[in-house]
């Protein structure tokens, strides 16, 4: 608790590697922290519209490894990345774009 309290994003990022691979060699605690943190993947995903079919890229140093915590049909759709995020993030806007100068 004492660490929760006080960390800051890059201490929480520096934990990640090491829960990503206790998940791996099967703790239940980091099983279930991935598995909680692939169901708020998956909310927030269906929140925005994905339906089946659509593509899933999972960025950053953790993203990649909540795929086989995913729903299998969201698993199915994981591509890997092709460029940075950023590059991601404005093509997807591009799309959105509605023409009316918003």
């Amino acid at each position: 608790m004492e660490f929760a309290t006080h960390a800051r994003p890059p201490d929480f990022g520096a934990v990640a590697p090491m829960v990503t691979e206790a998940a791996r060699a099967g703790d239940a605690l980091a099983r279930a922290l991935m598995a909680h943190g692939a169901q708020e993947i998956a909310r927030a995903l269906t929140h925005l519209g994905w339906r089946a079919g659509l593509d899933i890229c999972l960025t950053g140093g953790i993203g990649p490894h909540y795929t086989p915590y995913l729903p299998e049909a969201m698993q199915g759709c994981v591509i890997a990345s092709d460029a940075e995020p950023i590059i991601g993030a404005l093509a997807l806007a591009q799309e959105m774009d509605l023409g009316d100068g918003t």
